[in-house]
C-alpha cells in the first residue's frame, strides 16, 4: 500500500512583525497631526516672544511718557553732612541755598521708675489713653496682672502710632513711649486717670524741621523736604552754621541713554517681525508666521507712530526725526547722538515733549501713542496678539485631543489584530497536531 504524504500546515509567519507594520500604517495620521501640532507650537512661541518684547517696549514708553521720569538731573551739595538733594524730571536746573535751623524730631517720653519689670503694676485695673496728634484716643487696658513687659506688648499691638519699650536704669525700670512719626502734628498726649505712670518726662518733643531755602523759611514734618522746590527733594541731616549750596544741572547723557534703550526695545520687535516676513531665498515653513496679517498690522502701526509729526506740543520739536531719531528702510530706528545732544542743549524740555506730550496733556507724544497701541495688542482680555495666542492654543488643544482619540483607536485596533493572529496560530497549531496524529496512524515517518 502506498504511503500518503500530508503537506505542512504551519503558517511560518512572523505575526508580531505583521501587526507592527499594520499598526505603523495606522499611525500615519497621528504623525501628521503631531507635525501640525509642532508647527502651531512654533508659531505660538513666536507670538509669545513678540508679546514679551512689546511688554518691554511698553515699560520703556511709560517711563518716557512721564515728564518726571523722562528728564534726568545731577545734584550736588557743598556739604552733604548737612543737606543732600535728589531731583526728578520736573525740577528746574539752578543753584539754591539751604540753611537748617531745626531738624524734625519725634516725641519720646518716659514714665516714672518701677522697681521690677515683671511684677504686676497695680491691683486695680485702669486704662492708659494714648493720643497721637489729631488721631482718636487709643485706650490701653491695664489689667491687675499686667507688668511693664506685658503693657509694652499691648501698646505695640495697638493701633497707636507709637513704639513702647523698657529702659533699665540704676534706679529701676521705666516705660519708654516713642512716636513713630516726626513733626509737631504728631505730638503725643496721655491720659492716666490713676496717675500710675506719670508720663511727663519728655526727653524729645515732636518738632517740625525748619529751614530757609534761598532765604525763605519753610517747614516740614519730616527731615525730607519734597515740597519746598518743585521736583527737588532735600534731605536735612544737621543744623547749619552757614548756607549750604545745592546745584541742580541737566544730565543729558542719562536722557540719551533712556532714548537709546527705547530705540533698542523698539528695534527688537521690528527685527522679530522682519525675521518672519523677509525672504531669504527659500519659502518659510508652516511653523513660521510669514505674511501674517496681525504682525503686518503691528509693524505698520508702529512705523506710523514713530514717523508721525505731533503738532501742538508747545516746544521746539514735533517729531523724532527732528531730534536725531530716524527710521531706515527695514523699519528700524537709529539715534544720531550728535543731533540728539544738540537738540537737548537747545531745548531739553522740547525733546521731552516729543515723547511725553504737551505739559497740559492735550497732545500725546510718541511714548503715549505707542503705549496705547501696544496695549491694544497685548491686553489680557481683548488684545489682538492675546486673541491670536488663544486661537493657536485652541488649535493645539484640539489636535492634542484628536491625537489622544486616535491613540485609543489604534490601541484597540492593535489588540484586535493580536487577538486574531493568536486565534489563527492556535488553529494552525491544532491542525499541525491533527496532521501529526494522522501521519502516525498511517505509519508515515
Amino acid at each position: 500500500m502506498g504511503s500518503i504524504t500530508f503537506s505542512g500546515v504551519s503558517s511560518g509567519m512572523d505575526t508580531n512583525a505583521i501587526v507592527d507594520q499594520l499598526v505603523s500604517l495606522e499611525r500615519t495620521r497621528i504623525t501628521q497631526m503631531e507635525k501640525r501640532k509642532s508647527n502651531y507650537s512654533s508659531q505660538l512661541s513666536i507670538v509669545q516672544g513678540i508679546n514679551s518684547k512689546l511688554q518691554s517696549l511698553q515699560k520703556k514708553s511709560e517711563s518716557l511718557g512721564d515728564m518726571s521720569t523722562f528728564m534726568s538731573y545731577n545734584t550736588s551739595s557743598s556739604d552733604d553732612k548737612f543737606v543732600t538733594a535728589t531731583a526728578n524730571g520736573t525740577a528746574a536746573p539752578g543753584t539754591y541755598t539751604v540753611e537748617v535751623s531745626q531738624l524734625a524730631s519725634a516725641q519720646r517720653t518716659y514714665s516714672k521708675t518701677f522697681a521690677e519689670k515683671n511684677t504686676p503694676l497695680t491691683a486695680t485695673p485702669t486704662t492708659l489713653g494714648i493720643t497721637v496728634g489729631s488721631e482718636d484716643l487709643v485706650p490701653i487696658d491695664v489689667d491687675a496682672d499686667d507688668t511693664l513687659e506685658t503693657l509694652a506688648s499691648k501698646i505695640n499691638s495697638s493701633s497707636a502710632q507709637v513704639n513702647a519699650s523698657i529702659l533699665s536704669t540704676v534706679d529701676g525700670y521705666r516705660l519708654q513711649i516713642s512716636g513713630l512719626d516726626t513733626g509737631a502734628e504728631n505730638a503725643i498726649t496721655f491720659t492716666d486717670p490713676s496717675a500710675l505712670f506719670d508720663l511727663t518726662n519728655h526727653v524729645s518733643t515732636a518738632k517740625d524741621a525748619i529751614a530757609k531755602v534761598d532765604g525763605f523759611e519753610v517747614h516740614s514734618s519730616s527731615n525730607t523736604m519734597g515740597d519746598a522746590l518743585r521736583g527737588i527733594s532735600l534731605v536735612l541731616k544737621d543744623e547749619t552754621t552757614a548756607p549750604i549750596t545745592i546745584n541742580v544741572s541737566s544730565n543729558n547723557a542719562a536722557v540719551r541713554s533712556k532714548i537709546e534703550e527705547f530705540v533698542s526695545s523698539y528695534n527688537s520687535i521690528v527685527d522679530a517681525i522682519n525675521a518672519e516676513s523677509s525672504y531669504t531665498g527659500s519659502a518659510k515653513g508652516e511653523n513660521r508666521l510669514a505674511g501674517d496679517s496681525t504682525l503686518r498690522s503691528l509693524q505698520g502701526q508702529l512705523g506710523m507712530m514713530v514717523s508721525s509729526e505731533f503738532v501742538g506740543l508747545g516746544g521746539t520739536f514735533s517729531s523724532l526725526g527732528q531730534i536725531g531719531v530716524t527710521t531706515d528702510k527695514k523699519g528700524r530706528l537709529s539715534v544720531n547722538s550728535a543731533k540728539l545732544d544738540e537738540a537737548l542743549g537747545l531745548d531739553a524740555m522740547g525733546v521731552a515733549k516729543v515723547f511725553a506730550g504737551s505739559t497740559d496733556g492735550s497732545v500725546d507724544g510718541v511714548a503715549g501713542k505707542i503705549e496705547t497701541l501696544v496695549d491694544s495688542f497685548i491686553d489680557y482680555s481683548d488684545g489682538v496678539l492675546t486673541a491670536k495666542s488663544n486661537g493657536i492654543n485652541s488649535r493645539i488643544s484640539s489636535i492634542t485631543s484628536a491625537i489622544g482619540r486616535e491613540e485609543l483607536r489604534i490601541s484597540k485596533y492593535e489588540d484586535s489584530l493580536r487577538a486574531q493572529f493568536t486565534a489563527m496560530e492556535l488553529m494552525m497549531a491544532k491542525l499541525n497536531s491533527q496532521q501529526s496524529s494522522m501521519a502516525n496512524g498511517f505509519g508515515i515517518w
